[in-house]
């Protein structure tokens, strides 16, 4: 790479609390350039290629980032971010009748797949409804 091209970077949000997975961010949500981030997504591709399991954006995502800590990837860097309030993973009723009621809604909501159990559906139409600020 000529010293005039930047580094390849992606921008993460640093893994939700209620994980009970230890990895590096969370790979569901990031950001990137599509210019410059492509060599980072190369990268990512190939360790996802080689990890066969359910996690496997998870931990292929946990194992990049190791090989660039341990400096064997130079020309690649994952900056991660605080969740604060830019992304919120509602996992009960509750969560989202908050976020109604005190009219504070995040950027990002997240409704994993393993944690909607605890959000019924006429719940989430009102949700939406209201961020939408549809008529029911």
């Amino acid at each position: 790479r000529s010293h005039y091209e930047p580094i390849s970077t992606l921008f993460f949000f640093q893994n939700f609390p209620e994980s009970h997975m230890n990895y590096f961010a969370c790979s569901g949500f990031f950001i990137m350039n599509r210019l410059t981030s492509t060599h980072c997504l190369d990268l990512w591709r190939e360790e996802i290629d080689l990890v066969r399991y359910r996690s496997m954006d998870q931990k292929s995502l946990t194992i990049l980032a190791d090989r660039i800590r341990d400096g064997e990837i130079t020309q690649c860097r994952m900056t991660v971010m605080d969740l604060e309030e830019y992304i919120k993973y509602p996992v009960e009723n509750v969560d989202l009748l908050e976020m109604i009621m005190f009219d504070r809604y995040p950027n990002l909501i997240h409704v994993f797949h393993t944690g909607a159990e605890g959000i019924d559906e006429d719940t989430m139409k009102f949700f939406i409804a209201n961020v939408l600020e549809l008529t029911l």
